[in-house]
């Protein structure tokens, strides 16, 4: 496997990654102020 090959697949883990913990924040946020309007 060529390097550019590799940092290529790094980088669209991350990218994946990054917009996974994007959308769990935002369940997250959104739980929790329902969450505190509910109590």
């Amino acid at each position: 496997m060529r390097i550019p090959e590799v940092r290529e697949l790094s980088f669209h883990f991350a990218f994946s990654l990054s917009s996974c913990f994007r959308y769990f924040f935002m369940l997250l946020s959104v739980g929790s102020a329902v969450f505190v309007s509910g109590t």
